[in-house]
């Protein structure tokens, strides 16, 4: 059974300039675009005992296109000199922190607005620049995309491949809106004399949710049976004692709400018991056990087999009660001798 947690992935970019100097250089002047969030998706945590790792179900590659566009300085395809580069310097991907999970090589988070994120979260994910046929390459402090190029377009975006969190402790907590930085992308490019440079960030927000847990609780019932002569059980077969009722109440998690249960009763004593008498530890007095009954069809319960236990219903705290009765059962012809009958069974509730 898995535990699972919802967060939402967007993909966002954000103007910065970059504060440069030099002759004949404009800095920060090509257009923001886009502007917008890229995509949003909902997705899942998978758990393991403490150390989980968050897959997006994303499309293989986020498109980032357009990250800076220098088309309104230099006509597009017609720049005399295209550098550019994806660095994760400054974001909030520390690129020596690391740890290895499944074969993959994560990066540790840091500076971010959430503690949670500070102290346990790892990223990993390749570069793509957006043009068609460019391959995807390995992430590493600095991706460079164009090297002192001509003819390339006056634009630079990158496809974020392969997203993937990881995270070394589980989550208790929601955590409020998350935006990091994964890295930026710059751009330095030349036509005739002027020289044009700009960069821009590129931002994934998340949000997540610890699932709702999914376990209960049951009482733990002591079943005492009336005293009864050793006359009333004389041969095999015979039960006695009348009906003794008993209850056994499950209470669950918000997260179980509307859910099937079903229920395994075990013999303490007797761990191989598959029969429907629960076996006396008395010595003295093995001959007599008790019978289990579900009051629901008045079946006596066979021991280390599931039954149901029934559905709970909604709301806060479902809890949902099931009836048993419990009888005297003379396990054979010899004559029972007067003593106590002691038997215990453990209750397995679970769902599917």
């Amino acid at each position: 059974m898995l535990k699972k947690y919802g967060f939402t992935l967007l993909f966002t970019v954000l103007g910065m300039a970059l504060g440069q100097h030099a002759f004949a250089t404009d800095n920060g002047v090509c257009t923001s675009n886009p502007t917008q969030p890229l995509a949003t998706n909902t997705s899942s945590i998978t758990n393991s005992t403490s150390n989980w790792t968050l897959v997006t179900n994303f499309a293989t590659s986020i498109a980032a296109y357009s990250l800076v566009n220098c088309s309104n300085k230099i006509t597009d395809n017609f720049p005399d000199r295209k550098t550019t580069s994806f660095t994760t310097v400054g974001s909030n991907v520390n690129f020596d922190q690391t740890i290895t999970y499944a074969g993959s090589t994560y990066y540790k988070i840091v500076n971010s607005s959430s503690p949670y994120f500070n102290q346990y979260a790892y990223v990993t994910f390749q570069i793509q620049d957006t043009k068609s046929g460019k391959p995807v390459v390995a992430l590493a402090k600095t991706v460079s995309l164009y090297n002192n190029a001509t003819g390339e377009s006056a634009t630079q975006g990158v496809n974020i491949v392969n997203l993937k969190f990881y995270f070394t402790s589980g989550l208790t907590e929601s955590t409020p809106a998350v935006q990091l930085d994964l890295g930026k992308v710059t751009v330095d490019m030349t036509e005739g004399s002027n020289r044009y440079i700009d960069s821009q960030s590129g931002f994934v927000q998340l949000t997540l949710n610890p699932e709702n847990t999914k376990t209960c609780s049951l009482n733990n019932p002591i079943v005492t049976l009336p005293t009864i002569a050793t006359s009333a059980l004389a041969t095999a077969g015979t039960e006695a004692g009348g009906k003794t009722p008993f209850s056994i109440t499950a209470t669950c998690s918000n997260g179980l709400a509307n859910t099937l249960l079903y229920f395994t009763m075990s013999d303490n004593t007797n761990v191989a018991n598959s029969t429907n008498v629960l076996s006396n530890s008395n010595a003295a007095t093995s001959n007599v056990g008790i019978r289990v009954y579900d009051v629901s069809n008045n079946s006596a319960i066979n021991y280390g087999t599931e039954y149901s236990f029934g559905r709970l219903g909604t709301g806060s705290n479902p809890a949902l009660t099931k009836n048993f009765y419990a009888k005297y059962y003379k396990k054979d012809n010899v004559a029972a001798i007067a003593g106590s009958v002691n038997a215990q069974a453990t209750v397995m509730v679970n769902y599917k």
